[in-house]
């Protein structure tokens, strides 16, 4: 595991001509446990008060991720 916080990428490729290229990315290339935003404001979920509830409100980081492109132009 990286240091939180740190997500880190990476990206390698190669053209092959002036049409067709091959791509390589690494998402969350240290796999950090870390929340990829993190945000305060109201807001209400069923069976809560009526004006709503202050809280802190996350989106976690996606874990890591390969992707591989190829593409060519005609």
């Amino acid at each position: 595991m990286g240091p939180e916080g740190n997500i880190g990428r990476a990206r390698a490729g190669y053209r092959f001509d002036n049409s067709s290229w091959v791509q390589l990315d690494v998402l969350n290339l240290f796999n950090a446990q870390t929340n990829q935003i993190e945000y305060y404001y109201l807001s209400r979920l069923p069976g809560e008060p009526i004006g709503g509830v202050a809280d802190r409100h996350v989106h976690p980081a996606e874990p890591r991720a390969v992707r591989l492109t190829v593409a060519a132009r005609f």
